[in-house]
């Protein structure tokens, strides 16, 4: 136990026990319904240096209290990948291609053609754009089928990062989401990216956040 503020702490003993991983629990709703995330999960997130684990966890009544369940995190059961083609994803594929190795029952390889940008200026290429990133994505497929994952799976799919990786979320029985805190917009001294914090607040599976080298 220790005084002072959670990430300037947490970091702290990370580097001095030279820790590989950050893992932090998020739970509950707001009024709305949506998902949140505690301060001192946001704090960590923001500030990290090392990979963070968020796991979601589900509270209970019992006799009149709330209690937290035993967190579910299943990362060799079906793991999806949200991929821009950055650095930082690629660092966060070499998790993905850590978890074929182990025999992964299925992988989802995704990459979302993002609306806001390609509808103005750009929506007459997007069919290039899709035969360009569908390559990448099987060039990725191949790669970790090569590594033992028993079943991997391909989608390209039109419209707002943030909405789509959530979504897809929500569908079948992803375990485990993966990806990097940083994509090709990274600017100064911004840590996390607003894709990758949407999807750790609101993603209803547990989520790896792969930092970006600073």
């Amino acid at each position: 136990m220790v005084l002072g503020l959670p990430h300037i702490e947490i970091n702290r003993l990370v580097d001095k026990y030279d820790c590989s991983l950050v893992v932090v629990g998020s739970h509950g709703r707001t009024m709305a319904g949506e998902i949140f995330l505690g301060g001192v999960a946001s704090s960590v997130l923001h500030n990290a240096t090392r990979p963070v684990l968020v796991l979601r966890l589900k509270l209970k009544d019992e006799e009149g209290k709330k209690v937290c369940e035993p967190a579910i995190c299943d990362p060799l059961h079906h793991v999806l990948f949200p991929t821009d083609f950055s650095d930082n994803a690629e660092r966060a594929f070499a998790h993905v291609k850590k978890i074929a190795e182990c025999g992964a029952d299925q992988i989802t390889l995704l990459h979302v053609q993002d609306k806001g940008n390609i509808d103005r200026h750009l929506r007459a290429k997007l069919e290039e754009f899709n035969q360009i990133d569908t390559e990448r994505l099987e060039r990725l497929k191949v790669e970790i089928e090569g590594l033992g994952a028993k079943k991997v799976n391909v989608e390209l799919p039109y419209g707002s990062p943030k909405k789509e990786i959530i979504d897809r979320t929500r569908q079948d029985d992803i375990s485990l989401v993966i990806m990097g805190t940083q994509g090709r917009g990274y600017v100064g001294e911004l840590l996390l990216g607003s894709v990758s914090y949407a999807v750790a607040r609101h993603s209803q599976t547990s989520v790896l956040l792969i930092r970006a080298i600073r």
